[in-house]
């Protein structure tokens, strides 16, 4: 038993892309059996958003959301 996982190890570490894949896929298949689709939907959509969000203010890219609200004063 031990050997198999090792072997599963092994593989993620030859091909980290394909096993994140395989893991997200895994992921999102077991969320619509237990949510249903549009419930799964709405969580990938609002991670996507999240993490959009997240890699702006860590990369500093914009002003933030201040500078949405903020009003030029002239």
């Amino acid at each position: 038993m031990m050997n198999f996982f090792t072997n599963i190890v092994n593989w993620a570490n030859e091909h980290p892309g394909q096993a994140i894949g395989a893991f997200l896929g895994f992921l999102i298949g077991l969320l619509i059996l237990m949510f249903g689709l549009l419930k799964t939907c709405l969580v990938v959509i609002l991670a996507l958003i999240g993490f959009f969000i997240g890699k702006i203010k860590d990369e500093g890219l914009g002003g933030g959301f201040k500078d949405i609200f903020k009003r030029d004063k002239e």
